[in-house]
């Protein structure tokens, strides 16, 4: 390690400490003491704060507030790495804790704080941002922080956030010097070249189906067409092997089988005759069931995969075969063109409304002529982070779906549903209120039209307390009373996770039932799937494989 290097070792560990005693250290924070109390954190409980905080950390370019939690998140972790002596990694945590403890304000430290009364952790990680704020690091030390940045720059090339979030904090740390004013300048660079990465990227997600390049003959060999007495021959062994399949007719049950058969198409490219018999199959099944998706990429494997076909063209000529269903006029219009403002409102109705494919639909609105969908749209396709914003385009669904009528209403109030569950987490006030009891509108609203119980509507999330133990039990999927329960049980560093049944019998009680349940998780070892009721009063009980049982309590959310 040459002298920069371990300086700067011993300007990120001075916190604690920890600095090599052959080099001057950097003058230890105050609140050394309680930064380094309790024990490290594991590797996988810091690695998952680390994820936490980087979330949080992207949330609060929209919700500044929640640059508090990401610090904390940081400083929870950063023990585990300052305690196995990984420089690098603490001296990253450092400058991500100091740039939002940049961003933070009193009021959101106060507000961060009274939520988390009492939880010791979170005090000790206050602690543990202030004192990497208020560090002393001697002038001496900034070239040695400018080379630490620059390493991470060549290391990380693209990661243009966290350059600029390096830079920085060399910027700030040291004021007034030569260095301070070039790390002020790589910073702002690193900060246009990550808002230019974000336009570029938005500019891709905005593009829609049929407005990105045709699916061309790319790199590679393509096969010759095969015959039409090859093609009948391996349509007929297709026919046997999906015999039963075949046979059902309901619509489901054909865009099942035709997304069986696009799965395999791709693992036949050694048998071209199979493989063009399974898509050839696979779009006649797509067009009988309206798959207007399944179409368009049996279309687009087809042209990838045999020389001669032009996806555009193949496009056209099967879509042709269903003209009379409006979303099929729609879809030929915007294959040859994507612009036509219409047929996206048509096309993007469809995608989101009737297939749930909003990550097709949303673009195609955000396009279209109808003013209020095009609006909501486009408000999705920024993705935002912060609690106030994913209210508001709640908000927007909501007025819209109880605007709508018939099958539509459904899923546009659902998706009012999923934006409420996402911002409920991060509210407070009279506006959390509004939004709890939203919630309990839309979920009873939902589940009543999918026909199953508000306590089995799929990603419900119960977190039990129980004995010495967490428990999860997250609603995977349901049908009527019944449904399947993913239960994930925590005790210190370990975990558990297995599938089980659930039922909801008439009084509201959730049966979770563990037998023929499959553990895994890094401490399954030795452990036996519990059995669990959670009653609506909030009354959990569970069971183990002898009958003994302890009571706990639960809380209910939305994942």
């Amino acid at each position: 390690m040459d002298v920069r290097r371990l300086a700067l070792a011993t300007a990120c560990f001075g916190l604690l400490g920890l600095a090599a005693a052959a080099e001057p250290a950097a003058t230890p924070a105050p609140a050394a003491g309680a930064a380094s109390a309790g024990a490290a954190p594991s590797q996988a409980d810091a690695e998952a704060q680390v994820a936490r905080g980087t979330k949080a950390m992207h949330d609060s370019t929209a919700d500044a507030s929640r640059a508090v939690a990401a610090a904390v998140a940081f400083s929870q972790a950063i023990r585990y790495y300052q305690a196995v002596g990984d420089v690098d990694r603490v001296c990253d945590l450092e400058a991500n804790i100091y740039w939002c403890k940049k961003r933070m304000t009193p009021d959101d430290v106060a507000h961060f704080t009274s939520q988390n009364q009492g939880d010791q952790g979170v005090t000790q990680a206050l602690a543990t941002i202030e004192a990497v704020a208020t560090k002393t690091v001697p002038k001496e030390e900034a070239a040695s922080y400018l080379d630490r940045a620059q390493k991470y720059a060549r290391e990380h090339p693209q990661d243009y956030g966290q350059i600029s979030v390096h830079y920085f904090e060399v910027a700030e740390r040291f004021i007034g010097t030569d260095v301070s004013l070039t790390a002020q300048k790589l910073s702002l660079e690193a900060q246009q070249r990550e808002m230019a990465q974000l336009k570029q990227d938005q500019d891709i997600e905005r593009k829609t189906l049929f407005s990105r390049s045709d699916a061309a003959a790319g790199p590679g060999q393509h096969a010759a067409i095969p015959g039409p007495d090859a093609v009948r021959t391996a349509i007929a062994t297709i026919r046997k092997l999906y015999r039963d399949d075949f046979a059902k007719t309901k619509a489901k049950d054909k865009r099942e089988l035709a997304g069986k058969l696009l799965e395999q198409a791709p693992l036949s490219k050694d048998d071209p005759v199979t493989q063009y018999a399974l898509l050839s199959e696979a779009i006649d099944l797509a067009l009988a069931s309206s798959d207007w998706y399944g179409v368009f990429t049996a279309c687009d494997l087809m042209a990838q995969s045999f020389a001669g076909i032009d996806a555009k063209a193949k496009k056209k000529e099967v879509y042709a075969r269903a003209r009379a269903n409006p979303v099929a006029q729609a879809i030929l219009k915007l294959v040859d063109n994507p612009d036509d403002a219409d047929a996206n409102t048509v096309a993007g109705k469809y995608f989101c409304f009737d297939s749930a494919s909003w990550d097709i639909g949303l673009p195609l609105l955000a396009h279209g002529s109808d003013h209020d969908s095009k609006a909501i749209a486009e408000m999705e396709l920024l993705k935002p982070s912060g609690g106030p914003q994913q209210v508001e385009l709640a908000d927007r669904w909501y007025d819209a779906g109880h605007k709508a009528s018939g099958a539509t209403r459904e899923p546009i109030l659902e998706r009012s549903l999923f934006w409420y569950s996402q911002a409920a987490p991060s509210i407070t006030g009279i506006t959390k209120t509004r939004i709890t009891q939203r919630l309990d509108e839309l979920i009873a609203y939902v589940a009543n039209e999918q026909g199953v119980p508000p306590a089995l509507m799929p990603s419900r999330l119960y977190t039990g307390t129980w004995d010495r133990y967490k428990t999860l039990f997250l609603v995977k999927a349901a049908k009527g009373p019944q449904g399947t329960m993913q239960v994930t049980t925590s005790w210190g560093n370990l975990s558990v996770t297995y599938e089980a049944p659930v039922t909801c019998d008439a009084k509201g009680v959730l049966h979770v039932d563990s037998h023929d349940a499959v553990v895994s998780g890094p401490g399954k070892g030795g452990f036996i799937p519990d059995s669990f009721t959670l009653q609506p009063n909030g009354a959990l009980e569970q069971f183990d494989t002898r009958g003994d049982h302890n009571q706990g309590t639960f809380t209910v959310g939305q994942k």
